[in-house]
């Protein structure tokens, strides 16, 4: 059995005696009946996650130790004006720095806080410009867009990066806050909602939410853990009533429906999302072993040595979220308890340093069925013949991967397809990959970078798995003879090189340096084997805009795994599509690549870039005009009323009749 050692997921929520129901209650589930004293449990988003991963028999379980009504100024601070009393630091991310280990995963939830409970005053005027931006011009450069990156992309990530400075998780999800309901009803926050016109225009923070979505969370990065973003508006969309309590605060039903989002984000096959789970709040029978009951009883026992001090944790049931996912085969660890109630700081650093002195468990195996929630290959071709864009229809660029194999009958083995982003702020195209039944596979993309390009390539529910990098270098000095007169590069020499990294970021590929258009190149691994041979099919020249009905393709030879020389970087046959990506990225740009080895502007480039020029020249005309009709029309009416009012309220003094001081004439 494949051990998923622990899941840390880490967030903040608004003060649950103000919402949760009394009956909002439940018989403790999945080891915890022998553990909480009475074994109840709040039906909140930690105790779904333990009921459906009973109910699912797997070697699992969630723990909550966050903390209600703080902040992420709280915690690492920034311009968002500190006003906790915890600021920038909580024992709780203490425990999880110094006890997380590399088999957990951390699930973290922070910052809605920041923007409905104790906003600062930089975030107050960051949301009012945002909202009343245009949504055509809600780009990354636009300030308050700018800003909620800042507070959704680095301030998070500088959370997360101090939380597991010392030990890497495998997996670190973050959150975006749920959307709200949209119905009016009854609410401590409808002054707040009725600011922000959701009442009448849900869609205007719906999707403003979205875009600080696509731009900060899913672009978190920390090196030695897989980044997984989860939506939390994919489960709680704010039209279904009955998953809101007062309109802010996800009902049980809503809890239910975003801790399934969580482990079905985090890989584990528990049914759609967003389905209802009727199981609702039902009490189960002890399926505790021997082993597993002594354990928990130790662990009472162990922390309850230590009478309760004024310093006492709060109870696990009014936590806000972190849950861990951890071993329960043979002996049950409960891993970290610290939110049990009543107990002291002391007993819990005693018992944590006693328990986890022995190496983390085994991380579960890369595309196993029962943990991946994409589609997975079963097999991969030797050789695998890859479609360029075809100069016959340049606006819709499109093509497949065919199997070279003799005797296949040149089966699909995938298709690919290019359209610009349904973000807005996302200038790029990106790239599609879909299997032949049709199902998603993965996606590609384009994301800011200071050195040369990187490629994010994502997989069906937007995973980074693989990052892939093009660099152009240009050597002044004698040309390339055969460049200068094939392709017009006759200013230097141009290479270029494309790495391969992993989700963390480490180098585990690349070509050599190539030069401009090179029909032929092998990918190496960064041990000098051969990952794979990319060589031109035909002569054709990539910079040719004429129509040929042949095709422009290119063919991908990959070695024998069991043959000496061949990399082991990609342990299975199944795992070498990120090399077929490269070729596809390389095919594409090189469809609209210079002679100076740079690419031109794409056609989604052109248009959003020339929508915004149009957008912003409309924009200062408009308020242009505005100023010209209030100096000729609104001037003289509100110099008026300035001067009534003054009159009215401020009336000047009256002189006396006579003068004190004699008056001199000349």
């Amino acid at each position: 059995m494949r051990i998923i050692r622990g899941c840390w997921r880490s967030s903040q929520g608004a003060p649950a005696e103000r919402w949760r129901p009394a009956a909002a209650h439940a018989p403790a589930v999945n080891g915890y009946e022998q553990l909480l004293q009475p074994p109840r449990m709040v039906c909140d988003v930690t105790y779904w996650m333990n009921q459906i991963l009973f109910d699912l028999g797997a070697p699992a379980f969630a723990l909550n130790t966050a903390i209600e009504a703080t902040t992420l100024a709280s915690r690492v601070g920034g311009v968002q004006c500190c006003i906790m009393p915890s600021c920038c630091g909580l024992y709780e991310q203490e425990v999880i720095r110094d006890r997380i280990r590399p088999g957990d995963m951390l699930v973290i939830s922070v910052g809605g806080n920041d923007i409905a409970l104790a906003p600062s005053i930089f975030t107050v005027l960051a949301m009012v410009l945002l909202m009343l931006t245009p949504w055509p011009f809600l780009f990354w450069f636009h300030p308050a867009v700018a800003y909620f990156i800042g507070l959704f992309r680095f301030q998070v990530q500088c959370y997360a990066d101090r939380l597991t400075q010392r030990t890497r998780p495998a997996k670190i999800g973050v959150c975006m806050i749920y959307n709200l309901d949209e119905r009016n009803g009854e609410s401590w926050a409808n002054m707040a909602l009725c600011i922000l016109c959701y009442t009448c225009f849900p869609s205007m923070l719906q999707r403003r939410m979205r875009l600080v979505f696509e731009l900060a969370t899913c672009r978190i990065q920390v090196p030695g853990s897989e980044v997984v973003p989860i939506a939390l508006a994919d489960a709680l969309d704010g039209c279904c009533t009955e998953d809101y309590h007062q309109r802010v605060e996800p009902s049980v039903i809503g809890d239910q429906k975003m801790a399934r989002l969580i482990l079905h984000r985090l890989g584990w096959q528990c049914e759609t999302p967003g389905y209802r789970y009727q199981k609702l709040c039902r009490a189960h029978s002890c399926a505790c072993s021997g082993s597993k009951t002594r354990l928990l009883n130790e662990v009472v026992r162990a922390l309850r040595r230590c009478p309760p001090s004024p310093t006492m944790l709060r109870p696990c049931a009014s936590f806000a979220f972190l849950a861990l996912i951890g071993k329960a085969s043979g002996a049950f660890e409960p891993g970290y308890l610290a939110t049990a109630a009543n107990y002291t700081r002391a007993a819990l650093d005693g018992y944590l340093q006693g328990r986890f002195g022995q190496p983390a468990g085994e991380l579960p195996a890369k595309g196993d069925p029962a943990l991946d929630p994409c589609p997975i290959l079963n097999s991969w071709p030797d050789k695998v013949e890859i479609d360029a864009p075809n100069p016959c229809n340049p606006l819709a660029s499109a093509g497949g991967w065919t199997s070279e194999a003799p005797g296949s009958g040149m089966p699909l083995v995938m298709t690919w397809s290019q359209q610009c982003s349904k973000v807005g702020a996302s200038l790029v195209p990106e790239t599609t990959y879909s299997l032949p039944s049709g199902g998603l596979f993965g996606t590609s993309r384009l994301v800011p970078s200071l050195m040369g390009n990187t490629f994010q390539l994502n997989d069906c529910v937007g995973y980074t798995r693989y990052y892939i990098d093009e660099k152009v270098y240009h050597v002044v000095g004698e040309p390339d003879a055969h460049a200068c007169e094939i392709y017009g590069s006759c200013d230097g020499s141009v290479f270029l090189q494309f790495i391969i990294r992993d989700h963390a970021g480490r180098k585990i590929a690349h070509t050599p340096y190539l030069r401009l258009f090179q029909s032929s190149f092998n990918i190496e691994d960064t041990s000098g084997l051969v990952v794979a041979h990319v060589e031109r099919i035909g002569h054709w020249n990539p910079m040719s805009k004429m129509c040929s009905t042949k095709g422009h393709r290119w063919l991908v030879k990959f070695p024998d795994l069991t043959l000496p020389g061949a990399s082991a970087v990609f342990p299975t046959a199944a795992d070498r599509w990120p090399v077929a990506k490269l070729v596809t990225i390389m095919a594409t740009r090189d469809a609209s690549r210079l002679s100076s080895g740079l690419v031109s502007p794409s056609v989604c480039e052109v248009e959003k870039t020339g929508l915004l020029v149009i957008s912003m020249v409309f924009l200062a005309v408009a308020l242009g005009a505005l100023y010209i009709l209030f100096l000729r029309v609104g001037v003289a009416p509100m110099q008026n009323a300035c001067l009534d009012f003054e009159s009215s309220c401020c009336p000047r003094r009256k002189m006396a009749a006579t003068s004190r001081f004699p008056k001199y004439t000349v």
